[in-house]
């Protein structure tokens, strides 16, 4: 899952028809996938494919960080936590 996620991105010119490799990498990131949720939270953080969303793209750094996820823990100096929210399809 992770993997076709990944290689849907790099083929993927136009933010706008981003809406596969979001679902993979939210359901991907729900199952547990480090790297699911800190590339999730790229996608919140530039608003490609999804509305931009600082507060989700945070919490989804938070949840790789907590886990060892050493440029999801660079990630997180550069946004500002200010509470829990989390995309409807992580809850």
């Amino acid at each position: 899952m992770l993997d076709e996620a990944i290689t849907l991105e790099q083929e993927i010119k136009d933010p706008d028809r981003a809406g596969r490799v979001v679902m993979l990498y939210c359901t991907a990131s729900r199952l547990g996938s480090l790297e699911a949720q800190y590339r999730f939270g790229l996608f919140y953080l530039r608003g490609s494919g999804v509305p931009r969303n600082v507060a989700f793209a945070a919490n989804l750094f938070s949840l790789a960080a907590q886990q060892g996820h050493a440029k999801a823990m660079d990630m997180l100096e550069k946004v500002n936590l200010r509470n829990i929210d989390l995309p409807a399809c992580m809850l």
